[in-house]
Formats: C-alpha cells, structure tokens, sequence
C-alpha cells in the first residue's frame, strides 16, 4: 500500500493542484489512511499507524507515548519516513484555516474550544505561541458495526473549513445519498493525490470527509443516514451517530483531538481523556532539532503533544494553562 502511496504522489506531483499544495494535501490525507490500512493488513499496522497528521520525525509526540492518550507503536524517523511530496507546478495560494474566537484576559489569550463529540475547554496561553493564529483541525474517527461481521469501515475523519473539500477532484459527484438532516451526501472521486473516493458531508462551513475504500453502496448509506453534525456556538463542528454507526470516544485510539499548527511550524494537539497521571513534562529533542513535549496534568482531562523549535516547546512548558474542562458523556 505504501508503495501504490508513492506511486500516486508522483503521478500527481506532474500536474498541478488548483488552489492547493501538494505537501498539505498529502499531509491531510495520510493520517486517514492509517485505519484503511491497518484494517487490510494487520500484520503490518504497528508501521502504518505512526503515520500521521505531521512527518515521521514528529511521531514520537503527535500520538505517541502520552501518558493518557492511546500509544502509537513507537518508530523511529530512522526506521520510516513518509514518502517525499515534490511542490506542483507554480504557487498555490494556502487553503482557508479555521481561526477561533478569542479574549484577552490578564494578559493572555483564551480560547474556548470544542471537540467533535461536544467536550469543551478553555486553552490559556501567552500571546507569543499564537495558537488559534496558527488554524485548527478537529480529528475523530468512527465505524459501522454491522452483521454478519463484528465491525466495518473503521474510517478517520478529515474536516476542512470554508473551501471545496480539498481531497476531492472536481466533478459531479459518483453517487448522492440521502442524511439524517436533509443534506445530500456527495461522494466525490477523490484527488490522485488522495488516493481513494470521499463521502462529503455539509456542516455549516465545514466539510466533513470520509474517504471510501471500496465500501458498498449499502454501506456509504449507512454512513450518511446515521452521521449528523452541527455547528457549536465557537465555530467548531460536533458530530453524533445512530446505530448502527459509532463514534470513537474519548479515551480510545483515534478518539476526538483538536490539533493546532504543523510540526514544521510548531504545532499542539490536545486530546481529551478521563485519566491523566500528573506527571513532569516529557521533553525530548529530535536529531533534526526539534524538540518534543508530551504534557498531562490530572485538573486538566486533557494530553498535550507538542513539536516545533526549542523556544515554542518551552513557551507550552511555562506558560499553557487549561480550564473548565466538560467531558462529554459515554
């Protein structure tokens, strides 16, 4: 699969992306592989797992050995690296991020947040880590759990804000479903670089992909009657499921997280959960430089992975705070 991986990236690579970049594109779409292919070949999972939202040598916190979070299989950059993504022709303008709300308050910022299963907080930090100025991108995934099998279509999700969905081609849609809220669902051929067909949900600005995998007509309905979203009062998207499909919750791998930023720009990614040992931070630097950070404090509910430069890793350190956590219920 890594290698069909390689090939698409620089097939595509020869023609250019409208409006997008190719890096970033690639960047969104690997993290939802990981369950495509994890499902297909379980003997080769504890690779394909570590390859996430940012490169291999960001792995080691982005989902990696948090006290709280689900463990990623560790692997080193040395061991995997994700397969190079060459710019496509000319200058492609940045997609749209999604900027939350802010206040000041005694001099910092704070910013309210909301996962996709409804989990709220307050994220306190210095104005000089600029977070919300960096984008957000909600992260959660989901299955159908249908007879004569125990479960189907573990899918990861990926959200993109105020845009086209971004991994899809442009084009009529393959097929058209009907949802639970009214709004068709569009499954639209994905983009070379994608490598797979998306099923397109609409919530408010948001789109909401579900990258296909060969699923059954049957099954792409299941999805789309029985996922719904909204829009919270910040701006984020919240989702919920009727059987027989069935979000992941906090507390299990691919559960809801918020991530902030990229790991070649100092990047956050918080994770909700139920059980966090209070522990001294976990920092760690990488043989590029980098340095990582896995935070958790038990008043907190909430894992933070942190990766970037020395002086952003150690501004998180010292000055992130985070407050009035609500879990979600289940």
């Amino acid at each position: 699969m890594a290698g069909d991986l390689t090939d698409l990236l620089r097939c595509s690579a020869a023609d250019p992306i409208d409006g997008y970049d190719a890096a970033d594109l690639e960047r969104r779409g690997s993290r939802l592989r990981r369950r495509r292919q994890r499902t297909m070949v379980a003997g080769t999972a504890a690779l394909v797992l570590t390859v996430s939202l940012f490169a291999a040598a960001a792995v080691r916190a982005w989902r990696s050995v948090s006290p709280s979070a689900p463990a990623a299989p560790a692997v080193s950059a040395s061991a995997h690296t994700s397969p190079a993504v060459p710019s496509p022709a000319g200058t492609a303008p940045a997609s749209r991020k999604f900027i939350p709300p802010t206040r000041t308050e005694a001099g910092n910022v704070v910013m309210p947040v909301t996962f996709i299963d409804g989990t709220t907080a307050e994220i306190v930090y210095p104005r000089d880590l600029d977070l919300a100025g960096r984008g957000v991108d909600p992260y959660g995934s989901g299955q159908l759990e249908v007879p004569p099998s125990e479960s189907c279509c573990q899918r990861d999700f990926a959200f993109a804000y105020g845009e086209p969905f971004p991994l899809a081609a442009s084009g009529a849609p393959l097929r058209v479903f009907p949802s639970a809220d009214g709004r068709p669902v569009r499954l639209l051929r994905g983009h070379p670089v994608a490598g797979v067909d998306y099923l397109v949900f609409e919530i408010g600005a948001w789109r909401l992909g579900v990258w296909d995998g060969q699923m059954s007509d049957e099954q792409r309905a299941l999805w789309s009657a029985n996922l719904r979203g909204r829009v919270s009062t910040d701006g984020f998207p919240v989702l919920s499921a009727t059987v027989p499909l069935r979000l992941t919750p906090l507390g299990e791998s691919f559960g809801p997280s918020l991530e902030f930023g990229r790991a070649e720009e100092n990047g956050l990614q918080f994770s909700p959960t139920r059980t966090c040992p209070d522990v001294e931070p976990q920092l760690d630097v990488l043989p590029d430089g980098q340095s990582t950070l896995v935070l958790c404090r038990t008043e907190w509910s909430m894992s933070v992975n942190a990766v970037g430069d020395r002086a952003f890793v150690q501004g998180v350190i010292d000055g992130l705070k985070v407050r009035n956590v609500r879990l979600a219920a289940g």
